[in-house]
């Protein structure tokens, strides 16, 4: 307890209502009860000033957080667009071009191209679908015991290749018609969320390495125009 109300701290008094202050400095020690009746209020008004200062903290860091994020995201494209823009000898003209078929895949973005070249450089210059569908965890794996057959998921994959491809996935699902429907067949069928996103992003993957294979661009209309 406080001999005195001197002895309040200089925190304690700006959050104080100042005429509690006032009666605490006139009654002296008489005004211990005024005090403790005081205190909720001190508290409260304390925690809120310091919250108030964290906020602000935690807002400027977030801003820095965002600034760095779009600078990073800049960054990627600039080397993105470099890759596929620079002249290059013939035979690193197909890794340009590369770049920009994969681009050209719905659902891809900034991000996920980068972590493939990064990660997959090498199957995706030998247009190695069945390496790609094994790195990234698409291809299931079979298990056989006697009469019981068991399909289940590959953990054994490159991590940041497999969250790459699922997210390819999933925003492919968002915006390409048709890898929407196989979603929504595969989930009709009975499928898990995960196994029917590890059935489209194992579409996306045949379908870029043939059109690695072909250097052709990706085209939303291809299957209409030939049904057509």
């Amino acid at each position: 307890m406080y001999k005195s109300a001197l002895e309040l701290s200089d925190s304690v008094r700006c959050n104080a209502d100042p005429a509690i202050l006032h009666r605490i400095d006139q009654r002296g020690m008489d005004a211990l009860p005024i005090f403790d009746s005081a205190l909720p209020q001190v508290i409260e008004r304390t925690r809120q000033s310091s919250t108030t200062g964290f906020c602000a903290v935690e807002h400027v860091r977030l801003q820095v957080v965002n600034r760095e994020l779009r600078d990073a995201e800049h960054k990627l494209d600039e080397i993105c667009s470099a890759i596929g823009k620079t002249e290059a000898p013939s035979e690193e003209r197909a890794d340009h071009r590369d770049v920009a078929i994969l681009r050209s895949l719905p659902g891809i973005g900034r991000i996920n191209l980068a972590t493939l070249l990064s990660e997959a450089s090498g199957p995706l210059s030998r247009r190695d679908y069945q390496a790609l569908r094994t790195l990234s965890g698409v291809a299931p794996v079979t298990k056989r015991s006697g009469k019981s057959h068991v399909v289940v998921m590959r953990y054994a994959s490159h991590v940041r290749l497999r969250n790459t491809v699922y997210h390819w996935a999933r925003v492919a699902t968002q915006h390409d018609d048709k890898s929407r429907s196989r979603y929504a067949a595969l989930r009709r069928r009975g499928h898990s969320h995960g196994r029917a996103i590890r059935g489209v992003a194992d579409r996306l993957l045949a379908v870029a390495c043939v059109l690695l294979q072909r250097q052709t661009m990706f085209d939303t209309h291809f299957g209409q125009a030939t049904g057509s």
